[in-house]
């Protein structure tokens, strides 16, 4: 069975350094802590991102659009420890 969950995290940041952070796809083990490594293979659209956990999971994801005049990024989750297969995320001002 599939569940449909939407989270929302506000960030005490401004939106240019939101989306600076968000948008740097190769960076995530600097960003979060439990993320131990994060490399990128490919360029832009189709690329493929893949991290380890510090506890030693693997996540995997293809990254489908990046978006900078709208500051979206999508990506799909394909490989998880994590119950995740989809992510849309997006900046926005407010």
């Amino acid at each position: 069975m599939r569940a449909k969950q939407s989270m929302t995290k506000k960030l005490n940041a401004s939106t240019e350094k939101a989306w600076e952070a968000i948008s740097r796809i190769g960076r995530l083990d600097v960003r979060f802590p439990f993320i131990a490594t994060c490399f990128v293979e490919g360029k832009g659209v189709g690329a493929h991102r893949t991290m380890t956990t510090a506890e030693g999971g693997e996540i995997t994801d293809i990254i489908y659009e990046i978006d900078q005049s709208k500051r979206r990024l999508v990506y799909q989750r394909v490989k998880s420890p994590f119950p995740v297969t989809f992510y849309r995320g997006h900046c926005l001002d407010h």
